[in-house]
C-alpha cells in the first residue's frame, strides 16, 4: 500500500497452559481456588504476559502490587480491629495448617477481612 506505513506484525505468544486443576477451579470442582487470581495467572502467563501485564498498566496509569503489598498497603489505614482480625486469621489458619487448602483458606480469610476494611473506607 502506497504511503501507508506497515504496522509490525503481532507479537507471537507461546501456546497458553492450562492445567487439569485450572480447569477445576474455572468450573467450580475446587471450592477453595481463587478465580480472579487464577484467570489473572492465565492472562499474564510467563515472560511475555508479564511484558504485557506491564504495558496494560503503564496504558491504565496503574501500578502493579501482589495481593500481600495490597494487603499491607490497606492494613496500615485499617483500623486496630481490622488488623488484629487479619493477624487472628492468619495464625488460626496457618498455625492449624496441615494442608494447601488450608493454607488458602488462611489466605482467603486476610483478603476478605482487607476487603471488609476497604467496603468500610478504612
Amino acid at each position: 500500500t502506497r504511503g501507508r506505513a506497515l504496522e509490525p506484525p503481532p507479537q507471537a505468544f507461546p501456546p497458553l497452559q492450562i492445567g487439569a486443576s485450572q480447569v477445576g477451579a474455572c468450573v467450580g470442582v475446587h471450592p477453595y481456588a481463587d478465580v480472579d487470581e487464577l484467570w489473572h495467572g492465565l492472562i499474564y502467563q510467563g515472560a511475555a504476559g508479564a511484558a504485557l501485564e506491564r504495558a496494560d498498566a503503564d496504558a491504565l496509569g496503574a501500578s502493579l502490587e501482589t495481593r500481600d503489598e495490597a494487603v499491607a498497603r490497606i492494613l496500615r489505614n485499617a483500623s486496630a480491629e481490622t488488623r488484629r482480625t487479619v493477624a487472628t486469621a492468619r495464625l488460626a489458619g496457618l498455625s492449624g495448617a496441615t494442608s494447601t487448602r488450608d493454607i488458602k483458606r488462611a489466605e482467603m480469610l486476610v483478603a476478605a477481612a482487607a476487603d471488609a476494611a476497604v467496603a468500610r473506607g478504612e
